[in-house]
């Protein structure tokens, strides 16, 4: 090997492992603030939906990905899709003199405070509110259409057998008779303030606001009135 050969190998690996250096020197993103930023922005979209007890989980970065410190704040690029739970990919871009966009892999899931049943209850069996217990379930497993608010299910009648932990549809409800059939009935009836109070047999079932017959029982006249929650019925 002449001497201006060895010399040209030199230049080139001089110039080799100054670019090595400069490589291995130049400030690098941290994953983990990529990672902060597309759970923050994950969450924060679910949580405008009205979503609660979000929780996010994120995919591992790969740990061989360079990307070059960003000078400028990170910022989460707008969703591709209206969809803000499940599985998702958030975007999260660097604005800086080296610009760069990376998408991140986000599982995105919330829980939901749930109305269930702290007891078996039979047939028939009319809700009150020591029979309802409030629990927060994973929204994913949470059965559509059920009732969330306990004032719509408390003072209903259950149409059919259900075991303690059970949600409740609307269509396992039915509003309770105040009036059964066959039943003794204070019959309210008046004007002007002044109320007269009689006894009567129902004629037929009736629920709170249905309009019922009734037969004095002293008269043995049949009337017609509306039904009360208490079990009264009123005559207009």
């Amino acid at each position: 090997m002449n001497k201006r050969t060895t010399v040209f190998w030199r230049y080139l690996l001089l110039a080799a492992w100054t670019g090595s250096a400069a490589i291995a020197e130049t400030p690098l993103q941290p994953l983990d603030s990529i990672i902060e930023i597309a759970s923050k922005a994950s969450k924060a979209r679910a949580m405008e939906q009205g979503y609660e007890g979000v929780t996010v989980s994120v995919r591992a970065l790969d740990k061989r990905l360079r990307l070059p410190l960003c000078e400028e704040p990170l910022e989460a690029l707008d969703a591709r899709s209206s969809a803000v739970l499940g599985p998702l990919s958030t975007g999260v871009r660097c604005s800086g003199d080296t610009p760069w966009t990376i998408y991140v892999r986000v599982e995105v899931t919330a829980v939901k405070s749930v109305p269930v049943l702290a007891r078996a209850l039979p047939r028939h069996a009319r809700i009150q509110a020591k029979d309802l217990k409030i629990v927060e379930r994973p929204l994913a497993s949470v059965p559509k259409g059920i009732l969330y608010d306990a004032a719509h299910i408390i003072g209903m009648e259950l149409n059919r057998p259900l075991d303690e932990g059970a949600t409740i549809r609307a269509s396992q409800l039915r509003a309770p008779k105040v009036v059964k059939r066959g039943d003794q009935v204070t019959v309210l009836s008046g004007t002007a303030g002044l109320t007269v109070r009689s006894q009567g047999k129902a004629m037929e079932d009736a629920i709170a606001g249905e309009r019922v017959s009734v037969i004095n029982s002293v008269t043995g006249v049949k009337v017609e009135g509306v039904a009360g929650t208490d079990g009264t019925v009123t005559v207009p």
